[in-house]
């Protein structure tokens, strides 16, 4: 009996470390969608209203280009952890990570006010830390499609649709250690709202910006 409860707890202790080396490469959400499947692994779709934060490097391809594969993946690696540390500790949920960019979504209650803290400190830690580049940030507010995208064979569990695309728009026209949301987002730190055209949006997008 003692023998074959020693082989329990070592397979049940060996399938603990697996889910967790999984979780650490999906999101929170993810894995949650995962355990709500039906029973043939059927995972649903459904509309969602989230506040997105894209963030990504300034200048990122010019640094990889000027340095050795191994120094540019130290980087990455030091730049993502900080982040994806920031917004763990403000409750957002990395969506996923591509290449030198970040898409994390805040459900939930004060999900903007979570999303400008964690933006803010980020660009603050990034700003005054020992980092060769700088970071750019977007934030947006709105309704997306979150579910599982592909073949059954191999599934990417993400969020679409058009605040997806603002949220990447409006980190593009971030400068270094900069912060751009929609109007309605902002606070009294902000600046003064501007107008910009962003690609995908036929009307003007008014938007203001913070600095570190």
């Amino acid at each position: 009996m003692s023998r074959a409860q020693a082989n329990i707890n070592s397979q049940s202790n060996a399938l603990l470390d697996l889910r967790k080396r999984i979780e650490s490469l999906v999101s929170s959400t993810a894995v949650n969608a995962v355990k709500d499947a039906t029973a043939d692994g059927n995972i649903q779709s459904r509309n969602v209203t989230t506040t997105l934060l894209f963030s990504d490097i300034r200048d990122f391809t010019g640094f990889a280009d000027q340095n050795a594969a191994e120094v540019v993946v130290e980087f990455l690696n030091q730049i993502m952890t900080l982040q994806v540390e920031i917004l763990k500790r403000h409750d957002g949920d990395v969506d996923k990570m591509i290449g030198d960019a970040v898409l994390a979504r805040f459900d939930g209650e004060n999900g903007d006010k979570r999303a400008l803290a964690a933006a803010r400190e980020i660009v603050d830690a990034v700003k005054h830390g020992d980092f060769p580049r700088a970071l750019g940030i977007g934030i947006f507010h709105g309704e997306v499609i979150s579910g599982a995208i592909g073949p059954e064979d191999r599934r990417d569990f993400t969020v679409i649709g058009n605040t997806v695309n603002m949220a990447a728009r409006l980190c593009a026209s971030a400068k270094a250690n900069e912060v751009v949301v929609e109007e309605s987002l902002a606070d009294d730190a902000f600046e003064p709202v501007e107008s910009i055209l962003v690609k995908g949006r036929n009307d003007p997008l008014s938007i203001r910006r913070w600095h570190s």
